[in-house]
């Protein structure tokens, strides 16, 4: 009796530690791994589709925006800049914000230079406009809970933004 009395606590606690998972992290580690590596790749296209759509609205449109990345990327290149990596971390808990749902996930990404290797931690948003069937992405770097809401009109004020933290700078042997 006492090791069922045990089981049954085990149980319970197990169920609890899973509600406070988010449900949806395996469809946002999906999308957002998709964008990583189209980050990694070059793959301006598919950056496009993982943007949250209303920046891509403000660029202009789709086509607009692949060529903003593009320009952006290529002028990077030009520079001798690369990025090299892009990881995600398990993503936050998920908040309501009007009829979107929202999140946090940690990115570490990493960028070489001939002489350096830059390492910077930080935060996308990811968004869902449909209760988490999709997932889209919004980099967090320009983003404050100050200004948030001119951007989201409906972002829930609960969910903190981190505050940026300078990257790491490293020399390359």
């Amino acid at each position: 009796m006492r090791n069922l009395y045990f089981c049954c606590l085990f149980l319970l606690a197990c169920t609890n530690l899973s509600l406070g998972q988010n449900a949806h992290e395996a469809k946002i580690l999906r999308a957002g791994n998709t964008l990583a590596q189209a980050m990694v790749a070059g793959d301006y296209e598919n950056i496009a589709d993982y943007t949250y759509p209303r920046i891509t609205e403000m660029m202009g449109g789709e086509s607009q925006m692949v060529a903003a990345v593009k320009n952006l990327m290529e002028q990077m290149e030009g520079q001798g800049i690369r990025i090299s990596s892009l990881t995600l971390g398990t993503p936050g808990k998920m908040y309501e914000a009007g009829s979107e749902l929202h999140c946090l996930v940690p990115q570490k990404m990493v960028m070489t230079t001939p002489e350096q290797t830059i390492t910077s931690d930080s935060y996308l948003l990811a968004i869902s406009l449909d209760q988490g069937g999709r997932w889209y992405f919004l980099d967090t770097a320009q983003l404050t809970n100050a200004n948030a809401k001119t951007l989201l009109p409906d972002f829930n004020d609960n969910l903190k933004i981190p505050a940026k933290t300078p990257p790491r700078v490293e020399a390359r042997q």
